[in-house]
């Protein structure tokens, strides 16, 4: 109302609109303008009715129309209402999702923490068994040494001389002493570092067999199959993180002696070779060679820590080996003969490891063996393929996607 007791302006015409509707309704179902039997909607309770159905229908049309003539709708209030609880609740699911997405971001930087810092550790016991290894070479040397300049004609074991006396020689006792120390705290870390392998490789690439697919360029696909875990954890979560990371791609098998094929960090060159001379391209191959062998050691997984062996899987044919010393350079091995004498144990160079086989692809390994070689060449490069054979990818395989 306003302040003289009279009714606002605008809320006239509202009900004016109100009483207008509720006379032609009346009308209408009073059986006035139109044919009978036409069906009509209330727009008020969206009820379909039947003109001049009853005698009732317009007195109670009347009523209701009436009804809502006395009620006071602010349309204008209400759609603002409308907007500004919509803009509520999307501002509500806006935050909900912008804190999803934190405590996700958060988790995954909790992961990268958590793997850096194994990564940590695992390098700082591996360089704890190297200074072991170290020590445990200079306390052998020197317990030759002492051998060899004792005059009183000392057995194997420092304690016994060649008499079968006891030697009174502390020196040498305490070295020998030394020497068992020192064996004893390698074999715990290389134990550790087994450990923690196994560990990193179920957490990573699940429950075994752990499969390796070799897509080779002009060949086809070579499938290799890692050894049981429990034997060989470490050298096999080094290998399966190299092909993870794909420092294999582009990489190729180099070298073809008459025992076994070997592959190397030797990549393939992409570029356009119109306009270079043979010095460029050699150039250009090495480069590529020694940035592919820096992405190895920069990798963390450029080579094992120690000489991982067991005689439970040993170089037989179609084994896979891993050649040079711990720590050197990564160059793996496909035996196409029984090496395990030569590369195992009582070889020249003491056990390499052996951790792996190959289970499909033996068409290709034989074509492999036949490819033509530096046979002109000098030394150990007459076996070298005068074309090496590229892997254009290598491919960890889930288990469940034989």
């Amino acid at each position: 109302m306003g302040g003289d007791g009279t009714t606002p302006k605008g809320m006239m015409k509202r009900r004016g609109s109100f009483s207008g509707m509720s006379r032609r309704l009346s009308v209408l179902f009073s059986g006035g303008s139109g044919s009978s039997g036409d069906i009509l909607p209330c727009y008020y309770t969206n009820t379909p009715l039947k003109r001049g159905s009853s005698a009732g229908t317009s007195t109670n049309v009347q009523k209701t129309c009436s009804k809502f003539d006395r009620i006071k709708v602010p349309t204008g209030n209400f759609i603002n209402l409308l907007i500004v609880g919509t803009m509520f609740f999307l501002l509500l699911d806006s935050r909900s999702r912008v804190q999803m997405a934190k405590t996700e971001l958060a988790s995954v930087e909790e992961q990268e923490h958590l793997f850096e810092s194994r990564m940590k550790k695992l390098e700082s016991t591996s360089q704890e068994l190297k200074d072991q290894v170290n020590q445990l070479k200079d306390a052998r040397a020197a317990l030759e040494k002492w051998k060899k300049e004792d005059k009183s004609g000392l057995s194997s074991t420092p304690a016994i001389a060649s008499n079968g006396k006891k030697d009174k020689n502390p020196q040498l006792e305490e070295l020998y002493k030394k020497d068992q120390a020192v064996q004893g705290q390698v074999a715990h870390l290389q134990r550790k570092i087994q450990l923690e392998a196994q560990r990193e490789v179920i957490e990573k690439f699940g429950e075994g067999p752990y499969l390796v697919d070799l897509a080779l360029e002009g060949l086809g696909r070579i499938r290799l199959e890692m050894a049981p875990l429990h034997l060989m954890p470490h050298t096999i979560h080094v290998f399966l993180e190299q092909v993870a990371i794909g420092l294999w791609d582009r990489c190729s098998f180099v070298w073809n002696p008459a025992h076994m094929i070997l592959a190397s960090p030797h990549v393939k060159v992409r570029r356009s070779r119109k306009g270079k001379t043979n010095e460029d391209l050699e150039k250009m191959q090495e480069k590529l060679d020694r940035d592919r062998q820096l992405s190895f050691v920069k990798s963390g997984f450029g080579g094992v820590s120690f000489g991982e062996y067991t005689n439970e899987y040993p170089h037989e044919k179609f084994t896979i080996g891993l050649a040079g010393k711990p720590g050197g350079a990564s160059n793996f091995y496909i035996n196409t003969q029984d090496n395990s004498m030569l590369h195992g144990p009582d070889g020249e160079n003491g056990a390499d490891p052996c951790f792996g086989k190959v289970v499909e692809g033996f068409e290709i390994l034989k074509i492999m063996q036949s490819r033509t070689k530096r046979k002109q060449e000098e030394g150990w490069a007459r076996d070298a393929f005068m074309h090496p054979i590229f892997i254009s990818s290598a491919r960890v395989v889930n288990h469940h996607q034989k």
